[in-house]
């Protein structure tokens, strides 16, 4: 027990929640909770927190921004290593639509870290198709000292990633088969500086950095004084 105690505060919980109704924060600001979660997750600390069978589903979960139930669902049949592609049938996901899923360098890793465990599913435990893992889950959270953190909030850190790297918010909408332009409109905040170009428009005069303000003196300067030279 005094362990424990030690461990605990030598290591503080990180409380994590992308839904600031549901969380308490210090700043009145909606999207406080889910940037402080943004700087402070670390992925690693989750990930090497997790059973074995584990830690290939929440990479891929990372690595796709599937949800739980795509990603237990996923068939070998429905994924083609070679064009690193991926389809989700039709009712298999939460729009009811089927969607091709990209498989980048990590979600390429995820799957060739389960390959030939199982003919059919991709993700798989002793020989078995996973329906879910929440024990797995819950002690793993506990290991690495997070709280209030569910799996599906791995789809909001894979968005989060995407347009803070310069993904597009039409562009996320494909990616993660949202049908409502609304449903991405929750991580527009996270790249303000896209906007930098548009409030330049109204701009009455164009700013200058300050190597080219101290070029421009050292020139008026030179001028001054070779004038001043000539009379």
């Amino acid at each position: 027990m005094l362990e424990k105690r030690r461990r605990n505060r030598s290591e503080p919980h990180i409380k994590i929640c992308f839904d600031a109704r549901t969380c308490h924060a210090d700043s009145h600001e909606p999207f406080a909770v889910a940037t402080r979660f943004l700087s402070a997750f670390r992925p690693d600390r989750l990930i090497e927190a997790l059973p074995e069978h584990m830690k290939p589903i929440v990479e891929f979960a990372l690595a796709t921004g599937c949800r739980a139930g795509e990603i237990l669902g996923l068939e070998w049949s429905r994924v083609d290593l070679t064009r690193k592609v991926a389809w989700l049938d039709h009712g298999t996901t939460k729009s009811g639509d089927g969607r091709g899923i990209p498989l980048n360098a990590d979600a390429m890793a995820a799957l060739e870290a389960t390959r030939g465990q199982h003919p059919r599913w991709c993700f798989t435990f002793s020989g078995k198709r996973i329906h879910q893992s929440s024990t797995a889950w819950g002690l793993a959270k506990q290991r690495a000292g997070i709280e209030d953190f569910r799996f599906h909030d791995l789809r909001h850190t894979w968005a989060s990633w995407h347009v803070q790297s310069g993904t597009s918010l039409p562009e996320l909408m494909e990616l993660g088969g949202w049908k409502s332009y609304e449903m991405v409109l929750r991580y527009a905040h996270l790249a303000p500086e896209k906007l930098s170009s548009v409030a330049g428009r109204i701009e009455r005069q164009p700013l200058r950095s300050v190597g080219e303000a101290l070029r421009g003196e050292n020139v008026a300067k030179n001028a001054t004084l070779a004038l001043r030279s000539v009379h």
